[in-house]
């Protein structure tokens, strides 16, 4: 997604206000760094601003350890010693491209307060209890905001007087049984910038989060689904990938199992890898969650069933270890004359053998896993009770964009506003100073009645339709905070579109001159925040106008470009001047302006033999989609015909002959509460610098709709 210009300023104005007003700032790092290139950003930030760092568990190897002010892993109550005390004391968090779910949150159990904390996620950034700016990429806002921020390093001070070095495990008798943090003691030594490590879902996480990554050293750790056996497979896949890094892995014995086979790739394709298989007889991550005894599994014999997949093909080299001295020398072996080949170590520790960190986490998340569930409480409700901070971090569901699709807050009044005395110049495209305070073309205004200041939408209608028709539509728009204005373009009107480009261009250069004053004097029009939008024809003549047809401008910008069942004529090759589809992919250039089609799954089907189809295939929404440039999105209403968003009952003649069409009455009601959340949805997003619902509705995708969709696609 583009950064909208006015989203990022001020998001980066608002942050820097909020966090150079605190004392003891931190920011922590999250895993969504990564997909969103921003971790050398991150860095630069903490460089400028001096803020401790520190990251969440599956953010561990996207920010370098080595760095001046890093500070650890924080994961709650689980965290690197001091790292929670310093995050959870700060007056200002800044968390960049985080995950908060019951495994991070350790049972959302984090003592954080959404008031104090920055959250910003890849696409959007979020300001305490306050706004939240959409269509702000994450590394542009990082870059931005290190160019604003003071230098503050109180947070770092205050842990380097705290901080008190490592312990070291007891020294082991001769030949006495393996201790993990033993087995972790050694591990730390073979660390280096020719290694990558890779952690197995299980206590395995805990041991390898307490690792310090020398520069350059790599680490993968997959937290979001806790899938057991992943590693085995992420392992084969990093070694091929990365060929000059030597991969570490810690596998537990019964996620081993589930993955086992992968070893024989492996040793095909000649990979050097070091697996640990940490045998400790059975699911310990899930004994210390809920104990039972499809926790316990069958000893396999491990070593021998590498040595039976290796068969004598290829290179590998398998090894038991029982205590520190056979570990010791299997290191060596492994890291000296087995060097150039698979190394299976299988080290054989204590059922109850765990880290400190594994009872903590296991006892915090099995209380959260085994709160009795309520219908009636809402997810956000449950997290509230469990964990304050995690409740107001925008989850992507359909229960948090469904609110788009039904009425908004605000009552909404309506004004019929006649135009000015049609003159020769009634739609010239120039704007001047003796513009009448009456608009060219007769105008339906949908407004809030509350007051306040709200963008503007344009609504055109379709062909040889009444604005009028749009009133319900218009009413669900304006309900959520935008004036919605429709103009009637013409009453009768022949295939030429030309004098409605004109008109439309005309209306919008008497916006700045005259719409203010037909609006109530405690409601105001923010002529920066403008977004067109058309139906049918009217969605053809807002494209020919936003990409300049005709020579054609406007005084004012469009932000926002929606096409409601656009249709550029009776097909291709026939399309009624000027034809807006060259049938060239992603032609449309409209200088980064974001745009929306909405399409209709019957518009191509011709429903009475009287009639042809709305809109035919060749000229319709598919054909405009095809030809948008990022950011644009599409959606597709699978059972709905061409004009069954308009109002329930539309009178007169051509109110009647919609009814031949498409649905009427109530049955138009789902459809149009469709379109109009979806464009409320969008122009929040690109005019309001709200993209909470758009992005709830591109994750929730076919589930968000109170419709079936037959199609939903995003170019971001």
């Amino acid at each position: 997604m583009l950064n909208t210009h006015w989203g990022l300023e001020a998001a980066v104005e608002a942050a820097a206000e909020f966090l150079n007003k605190a004392v003891k700032p931190v920011m922590v790092g999250g895993p969504k760094l990564r997909s969103a290139h921003a971790g050398g950003a991150f860095v630069e930030l903490a460089d400028a601003s001096g803020f401790a760092l520190a990251v969440m568990p599956s953010a561990k190897g996207q920010v370098p350890e080595h760095h001046p002010h890093f500070i650890g892993t924080y994961w709650g109550a689980v965290s690197t010693a001091f790292c929670a005390e310093i995050v959870e004391s700060a007056d200002a968090y800044l968390f960049a491209g985080p995950i908060f779910n019951d495994y991070s949150s350790v049972g959302y159990s984090l003592l954080l307060k959404k008031e104090k904390a920055i959250i910003v996620q890849p696409d959007r950034v979020t300001i305490g209890n306050g706004p939240t700016f959409g269509c702000v990429l994450i590394k542009d806002f990082l870059v931005g905001l290190a160019k604003k921020l003071k230098h503050n390093n109180t947070a770092y001070e205050n842990y380097r007087r705290i901080f008190v070095p490592d312990g070291h495990p007891l020294k082991a008798a001769p030949k006495e049984p393996l201790r993990v943090n033993v087995l972790f003691k050694h591990i730390q030594k073979m660390l280096s910038a020719e290694t990558a490590v890779i952690a197995e879902t299980g206590d395995s996480w805990f041991n390898c989060q307490k690792l310090k990554l020398p520069p350059g050293c790599g680490y993968e750790f997959q937290m979001q689904y806790g899938s057991i056996g992943w590693s085995v497979g992420a392992t084969l896949g990093y070694a091929q990938a990365v060929p000059e890094k030597r991969v570490i892995a810690f596998i537990g014995d019964g996620s081993f199992q589930v993955t086992a086979q992968d070893v024989s790739t492996m040793i095909r394709n000649g990979q050097r890898t070091i697996i640990f298989l940490i045998n400790n007889g059975g699911y310990t991550i899930e004994v210390e969650i809920h104990d039972g005894p499809y926790n316990v599994i069958n000893n396999w014999n491990y070593t021998g069933l590498v040595d039976a997949i290796h068969n004598g093909e290829g290179k590998c080299w398998t090894t038991k270890v029982r205590c520190e001295e056979e570990l010791i020398e299997a290191i060596e072996t492994a890291n000296g004359p087995k060097k150039d080949r698979l190394c299976f170590i299988e080290v054989i520790v204590h059922k109850d053998d765990t880290s400190k960190e594994l009872l903590e986490w296991g006892s915090r998340v099995s209380a959260a896993n085994s709160r009795p569930p309520n219908p009636q409480l809402t997810s956000e409700a449950i997290n509230a009770t469990c964990f304050d901070f995690y409740a107001p971090i925008p989850v992507m569901s359909t229960s948090s964009c469904s609110n788009v699709f039904e009425l908004g807050k605000y009552r909404v009044e309506f004004q019929t506003v006649e135009a000015a005395e049609t003159s020769s110049g009634c739609c010239s495209t120039k704007s001047s100073s003796t513009v009448s305070l009456r608009p060219p073309k007769q105008l339906l205004i949908g407004l809030p009645c509350e007051a306040g200041e709200f963008p503007v939408l344009l609504l055109l209608h379709g062909f040889l339709l009444s604005n009028s028709f749009y009133s319900q539509l218009i009413q669900h728009i304006a309900s959520h905070g935008f004036i919605v204005i429709a103009p009637q373009l013409y009453t009768i009107a022949g295939s030429d579109t030309s004098d409605e480009i004109k008109s439309t261009a005309a209306i919008t250069n008497w916006l700045s001159e005259g719409l203010q004053s037909l609006l109530p004097p405690h409601v105001h029009a923010n002529l920066n925040k403008l977004a067109l939008a058309g139906h049918s024809r009217g969605g053809k003549v807002s494209f020919a106008l936003a990409l300049g047809k005709e020579g054609i401008t406007t005084s004012l910008k469009f932000s926002a470009l929606i096409g409601i069942d656009p249709v550029d004529g009776m097909d291709k090759g026939k399309q009624t001047p000027p034809p807006v589809l060259t049938y060239v992919p992603h032609s449309f250039d409209l200088d980064g302006m974001a745009v929306m089609v909405i399409g209709t799954g019957l518009g191509e089907v011709k429903r009475n033999p009287l009639f042809p189809a709305c809109a035919p295939k060749g000229v319709n929404h598919e054909d405009f989609f095809n030809e948008c440039r990022k950011p644009a999105c599409y959606f597709v209403a699978k059972d709905y015909g061409h004009v069954d968003m308009l109002d329930d009952e539309t009178k007169g003649v051509r109110g009647k002959a919609t009814y031949c069409l498409c649905k009427n009455g109530k049955s138009r009601e789902p459809m149009r509460k469709f379109v109009g959340g979806v464009v409320v949805a969008f122009i929040k997003a690109y005019l309001g610098g709200d993209s909470n619902e758009l992005m709830a509705i591109r994750e929730a995708g076919y589930d968000a709709a109170p419709i079936e969709l037959r199609s939903v696609e995003f170019l971001l």
